[in-house]
């Protein structure tokens, strides 16, 4: 089976991305280097939760699958994976983020901690068999983004955050 996708995979076109294929609120999130509940509260006007959907500690490392939204709010404004190094981080990093309901920049924010995220992919998603099975099917085509986290020189995580296409221009002015 062919599936639709299309992925831009070089690390400097992630900062030129496509005007037809992303609007311009879209390239704002996909190539955004702060914390995506941050912007998502700026876009919305709106706080924006952390709901848990699945966390799993395997050794030292913790995957964890999110999906972000309004409180009280059943739609998603976007669902995010991550796989953490949890032993290359603090004791107290990594025991809030195996028991915790916060977002890793919010965390990171918190504790007033320096982090570095690099991007390393974006792509639009539109393929059936291509979906993270924690992604609700509601959303039809989906951009995506990429990027590890580094603190202290070292890259302690990687996280993928799926986005619903066409539902951000709600916010603009």
């Amino acid at each position: 089976m062919t599936s639709d996708i299309h992925t831009i995979r070089s690390k400097e076109q992630c900062t030129t991305i496509d005007d037809e294929t992303f609007s311009t609120v879209e390239r704002l999130i996909l190539t955004h280097d702060g914390t995506v509940m941050r912007l998502l509260e700026t876009l919305t006007g709106q706080s924006v939760d952390v709901d848990i959907v699945t966390r799993t500690v395997r050794e030292d490392m913790l995957y964890r699958h999110v999906k972000l939204k309004p409180p009280g709010d059943s739609e998603p404004l976007a669902w995010a994976e991550s796989e953490v190094d949890l032993a290359s981080l603090d004791a107290e990093y990594a025991d809030e983020l195996r028991e915790g309901n916060v977002g890793i920049g919010k965390l990171f924010r918190e504790q007033r901690s320096e982090t570095f995220r690099e991007l390393v992919d974006v792509g639009l998603v539109t393929a059936d068999d291509r979906r993270p099975s924690f992604v609700e099917p509601d959303a039809e085509v989906l951009f995506e983004r990429t990027y590890d986290i580094y603190h202290d020189d070292t890259d302690i995580m990687t996280i993928t955050e799926y986005f619903p296409k066409g539902e951000f221009e709600q916010f603009l002015p």
